[in-house]
């Protein structure tokens, strides 16, 4: 089978501060035909946005990030990439910061 040309690949920023979780995510999406830029934190994933700005074709943030949190990020990037399509993942399903913003954006 033949891989796509690296420049036909859908680029993905990934924001998540947990290592495990990050990694597992990254090597799912080039698995799955995926280029790749990985954050740590909410501030690396808005540098990163803004150093690659027609380059990214979809956003993947963890909510519960210290620093810039995934709420935050999220309107720094609806102001920035109106365009660009987020994705918001969480695995605590028991905070309340979850359902405010869920309830809040119609998720």
């Amino acid at each position: 089978m033949e891989e796509p040309h690296p420049s036909t690949k859908p680029v993905v920023l990934l924001a998540d501060n947990e290592d495990v979780i990050r990694n597992l995510m990254a090597r799912f999406l080039e698995y799955k035909g995926h280029s790749v830029r990985c954050a740590a934190d909410g501030h690396e994933a808005l540098e990163l946005s803004r150093n690659h700005l027609d380059e990214i074709d979809l956003v993947v943030i963890d909510l519960d990030m210290p620093g810039l949190n995934g709420m935050e990020l999220c309107a720094h990037l609806a102001k920035e990439r109106p365009c660009t399509k987020v994705v918001i993942i969480s695995g605590d399903t028991e905070k309340k910061s979850t359902f405010r913003f869920c309830t809040s954006h119609s998720v």
